[in-house]
């Protein structure tokens, strides 16, 4: 999934353009909403059909198409309380939000919340850029790079939400009188009440004994309590730990039986967040080609510089932790105690 600073760039990339485009005169009214045909789709479709010739379309108040994954399926078309909008009068884009793992458009008459999965990104076009370079190629045999979840037509612009494999939900609320559909935590932006949901999950692993949870926290971190460290995925979670000083090897039950540990992990987290929200803007500002975040292989190597392990052949740590890391192992290789755990292992070996 999308993780907390693929989201933030994203958020930067709507709102520059909306910033920009935005006039009081002349409001960014919705006249369609076009996607792309899954492979299914597009092998039911007429071949005659842009679906059918893998180019993207415009959708219909009559339309089914659904999207997410297979057991929570919503629709693409505006819907509220279970039932299609007839049209898109009185739709206008008047604002976007962001949380660690959708984006929120506030489209007047309701509101769209896209949960990003995998491989996802927003890009706003101009009119001519979307009529002839994005709605003229096809999607099949992957012949465009990128397949069209869902794009939004405001006439001189178009505001496309991308997939690689067209893994993404849509939400349709009602925001006057319901909350988004999808709720994480932020942990930038409600810290306390990130530490009390913290708090009631250490509480949780107490009574059921913390020698019990076995399971790497790492994982558990992202599988179980997602809903609570928001945006934290595959990358963000081992730069996490690094900065908190912990092994990746730490079960969930060695993480928060510990309060010095969780209490460094719950900080990192915070730092990690930050960070995104103070120095994202300058570091991706460089990348813009008009609209369009388009990363060279140069950008995309400087966002390695942010990042301390994920990907690296070697990394490198503060002083500090360097001595503790040889006091441990100094600690561990003390003779009585190495010929402990030799003694241990060999009593287990059949």
């Amino acid at each position: 999934m999308p993780e907390y600073t693929e989201l933030q760039a994203c958020f930067h990339t709507i709102q520059r353009w909306y910033n920009e485009v935005r006039t009081p005169s002349n409001p960014l009214r919705l006249l369609a909403i076009w996607s792309d045909a899954t492979k299914a789709e597009q092998a039911r479709a007429k071949k005659s059909s842009r679906a059918g010739q893998g180019l993207v379309y415009r959708l219909e108040p009559s339309s089914k198409v659904r999207r997410g994954p297979k057991s929570a399926q919503k629709s693409i078309w505006p819907q509220l309380n279970g039932k299609p909008l007839a049209n898109l009068d009185g739709m206008f884009l008047q604002g976007v939000n962001v949380t660690p793992r959708t984006i929120i458009l506030d489209l007047n008459r309701i509101s769209f919340q896209i949960q990003l999965l995998t491989h996802s990104l927003a890009q706003p076009y101009t009119r001519d850029q979307w009529d002839e370079e994005v709605a003229q190629v096809s999607c099949a045999q992957n012949a465009r790079g990128f397949r069209v979840g869902i794009a939004f037509d405001f006439g001189n612009y178009v505001l496309a939400f991308l997939s690689a494999d067209n893994l993404w939900t849509p939400h349709w609320f009602d925001s006057s009188t319901q909350a988004p559909p999808v709720q994480h935590i932020d942990v930038h932006a409600d810290y306390i009440t990130f530490l009390d949901a913290i708090a009631k999950c250490v509480q949780t692993a107490h009574a059921r004994g913390f020698h019990r949870c076995t399971k790497l926290a790492v994982a558990e971190i992202r599988e179980e309590y997602g809903h609570i460290f928001g945006g934290v995925g595959t990358y963000t979670v081992v730069e996490l730990f690094f900065s908190a000083g912990l092994s990746v090897f730490l079960t969930t039950g060695e993480v928060f039986a510990y309060p010095s540990r969780l209490a460094r992990l719950c900080e990192a987290f915070w730092a990690f967040a930050h960070r995104a929200h103070a120095d994202l803007q300058s570091l991706i500002k460089p990348a813009y080609v008009g609209y369009i975040l388009a990363p060279t292989e140069q950008h995309r190597l400087s966002f390695s510089f942010w990042l301390h392990v994920h990907g690296k052949q070697q990394a490198y740590m503060p002083e500090r932790m360097k001595c503790l890391q040889r006091n441990y192992e100094d600690t561990i290789l003390q003779p009585p105690i190495f010929t402990m755990f030799l003694s241990r292992r060999s009593l287990k070996t059949p």
